[in-house]
Formats: structure tokens, sequence, C-alpha cells
């Protein structure tokens, strides 16, 4: 009784976290970078303005790509629906892996599988370090948390051919399709392929059998292609002078930054306390597990990976935005909830602890947390809430749209507008500025072809 009991809970949780990030997606609006690619799209095709930006601007060749056909919309509604298709995507694909993990590996109830997916979702979208960025705006998405679900894919298509014995050739085909588009998509993207690629070297000096050397070898060669796109790619440079130049910050002033970061991670969140909490529900789902990594090697491998994270800004020595760091807390995440359930079969196949569990603790766990969290008095789910309830969404949409209107029926070529002045934390980018130098207002001018000033 008490198992459905939390299903039920479950359930409401997630109706806690979803409709309102769809409310907010249907009332999204364009924002700087979308008014430039938007204005060339208008001018030219998305395979010239690729080649373009690679060339003078970005290496991103993919995530510049994909960047594009988002922007490749019409109408504002289409725009917005976008947004609500990538958050069922990206969190169905959670669910798709950690279904084929338990299959492969947990061997556990479909309940159970669902509960852990409860908590990842709730846990990845209450500590969210920008959800304005991960998911209301085209940059931020395509280039960056697109690049998760991508992954998400990659992972879940790995682990397929090696729970099923059919269609292999198609899944290793979908898996070198994805290792080229993360390569070329983003920094982290591109080191975690080159450590993949590390772990498909070993595989075939160590894997008997012609049929996966023949694979690792394809695989390999993707990588590299990949790899050399992007690191001999013109545009890499100019982009790092430009940032150099826009954002001049020291390698102390990075490091400082990358450390507070993760401290908000793993210490000002209560996300390593709510994985200990949950330590004996781990000890119980994986009672059928008989495999475990060391718990010191595999930290000390996380301690690697969440170096690899941070090191694209060492290198350029920039600040991570909102939707970068959204990347890494999100890896971040996954890490923490591997080396808990790895320490838990641990700590049970070597018969250090017995842990106790039983759905009563497991209930209350949940009604605790939820009491906890909720009673704070700033989280991003209250955020996210307040912005609704409090009409600011709404007001901000009609501020949006009644500033469209003043540009559509002025007849002249300069426009004088109103700044928007309400501006809900949840969906708000950024804005023109009063300077019409400002590169904002120049994409903005380029895309309605008129000087727009701010009153």
């Amino acid at each position: 009784m008490n198992k459905k009991i939390i299903i039920v809970i479950c359930i409401l949780f997630l109706l806690i976290l979803f409709p309102p990030l769809a409310y907010l997606a249907f009332h999204v609006f364009p924002a700087t970078d979308d008014f430039g690619f938007a204005t060339s799209l208008r001018d030219s095709n998305i395979w010239s303005i690729s080649k373009s930006i690679y060339l003078t601007m970005d290496n991103r060749l993919c995530g510049n790509f994909i960047t594009l056909l988002f922007c490749n919309c019409d109408t504002l509604f289409i725009h917005r629906l976008q947004f609500v298709i990538f958050i069922l995507l990206l969190f169905s694909s959670i669910y798709m892996v950690l279904f084929e993990i338990n299959r492969l590996y947990l061997k556990t109830s479909k309940s159970n599988i669902f509960i852990l997916f409860t908590f990842f979702s709730f846990l990845y979208i209450a500590y969210n370090p920008g959800l304005n960025e991960a998911f209301f705006w085209y940059p931020g998405v395509a280039v960056w948390s697109s690049s998760l679900l991508l992954f998400n894919i990659l992972i879940y298509c790995t682990l397929k051919i090696i729970t099923t014995e059919k269609f292999k050739s198609f899944f290793f085909v979908i898996i070198s399709f994805l290792l080229f588009i993360l390569t070329s998509q983003n920094e982290i993207m591109f080191l975690l392929m080159f450590i993949i690629s590390l772990f498909l070297v070993y595989y075939y000096f160590t894997t008997k059998g012609k049929f996966y050397r023949k694979y690792i070898i394809l695989l390999l060669l993707v990588l590299a292609v990949g790899a050399a796109i992007v690191i001999f790619g013109p545009g890499n440079y100019v982009r790092l002078k430009f940032i150099s130049n826009k954002q001049p910050v020291t390698l102390l002033t990075v490091f400082i930054s990358n450390a507070l970061l993760y401290r908000k991670i793993f210490f000002l969140s209560d996300i390593l306390i709510i994985n200990m909490l949950l330590m004996p529900f781990y000890y119980y789902f994986s009672l059928k597990v008989d495999v475990f990594f060391k718990p010191e090697k595999l930290i000390s491998f996380s301690v690697f990976l969440l170096f690899i994270f941070v090191l694209p800004s060492i290198i350029a020595k920039t600040l991570y935005t909102f939707r970068i760091q959204n990347v890494v807390y999100y890896l971040s995440l996954i890490l923490i909830f591997i080396n808990f359930i790895n320490l838990s079969v641990f700590l049970r196949l070597k018969n250090i602890v017995i842990l106790n569990y039983s759905n009563k603790y497991l209930l209350i766990l949940v009604v605790f947390l939820s009491l906890t969290y909720f009673l704070q008095k700033e989280s991003v789910i209250r955020t996210v809430y307040s912005d609704i309830i409090s009409k600011k969404i709404e007001n901000y949409s009609n501020e949006m749209i009644e500033r469209e209107k003043t540009i559509l029926n002025c007849k002249n070529d300069t426009v004088y507008v109103v700044s928007i002045q309400i501006k809900p934390k949840s969906i708000f980018i950024d804005d023109i500025s009063t300077d019409n130098t400002d590169w904002r207002n120049s994409v903005y001018n380029s895309y309605y072809k008129k000087t727009i000033i701010l009153k």
C-alpha cells in the first residue's frame, strides 16, 4: 500500500514539475542571438550560414547548424512549441536510459525505476542553475541543452547493443552519427567524446571478435573527423579572441568561478544529503546487482570528469554562463547518482553495512524532503510558480506583444519603444539597451529593418 502511495506522490511531483514548464514555454519570446540567426535565415540558407559561421566566427559546426534548424520557423507558436517538444524528449530520454540500465544491470521493478526517474528529474529542475537559458532560449537549447538529449540517446543506443541481439548494425550507425554531432556541438561534449575515444582504443585491444573491432575502428574514424573539424576550424580562433576581448578575466577568476559552481552543486544544494538519505532505497533496489566499481576509483574518475567539464573555461579563460552551467550540473548529477548507487552495492556485497529499507521509510522521506524544499524562501520551482501566479509571465508577454505591435505599426524608419518593465526570472533572457551601437540592438534592428531606440 505504501508503495502505491509513493507512486502517486511521484506522479504528483511530475505534475508539479512539467505543466508549468510547458506553460512557460508558450510565453517565451525571441531574444538577442535569435534575431541574428533569424535575419541570416531570411537572407540566405542554413548550409551557407553554417559554413560562414564555421569559417569566420565559431567552430561548433553541428551546434550552430542545430541552432539554425531551431530558428528556421515562421510563427511564434512553432518557436514556443519546439521548447515543449525538447523538454518532453529530454526527460523521455532520461527514462529510456534508466529503463535500459535496469534491464542490463539493476534488474529491479519498473516502479523503482519510476521512483528513481522522479528523484533525478526533480533534482535536475529544482536546483538548475538557470532554467531560462537551459530550456527557453534557442542558443542555450540548441548548442548546449540538446547535447544532453543526444548524449542520453547515445547511452541508450550503446546499452541496446549490449541488451539486444537484433539491429546491432542499426544502433552502430546511430551511435556514429551521434558521436560526430556531439564532437562538434560544444566544447564539453568534445572533451567527453575524446574520453570515449580512449575507451574505444582500450576495447579495441582487449575485445575479441572482428565484428566489434571493425565497428570500433569506424567509430574512432568518425570521432577523428569530428575532432579535426573542431580543432582546425578557422572561426575557432576568431571566437576565442572575441570572447577574451568581451570578457577579460584572469585564470584565478575562472578557477574561483568554477569552484563556486561546484560548491553550489555539491554543498549549497541538498543533493548530497538527499542521496545519502536515499541509500537504503538504493541498497534495496540493487539487491540483484553483483558487480561494482571500487568506490575510491569511481570517485577519482568522477573528480577527473568534473575537471574535464570545466576545462574549456580554463583554456579559453571565460566564465560559464547559465546555459553551460546547466550542462555541467546535469552531468555532475549523473555522477552523484552513479557513485551513491555503486556505494550501496559495495556496502551490501562486502557486508560492511546492512541498510534496512521499507516503503514507509521512503514515503516519510519523500514527504519530509518535499516540505523542506517547498518551504524554502528561494527555490527554482518556487520562482516558477511565483512568476506564474503573480502574473509576471502574463504581463511580460503583454509587454512584448505591445512592443512588437508598436514596431510593426510604425511607418517611420526609427521607432521609439518602452523598455521591458516585467522581467520574470524563469524565462527572461535579455533586452536591447539604450546604446544603439550595442550588438543586441544591431541584430534587433536588422531583423525588423528599422532603428529601434529605447525611450
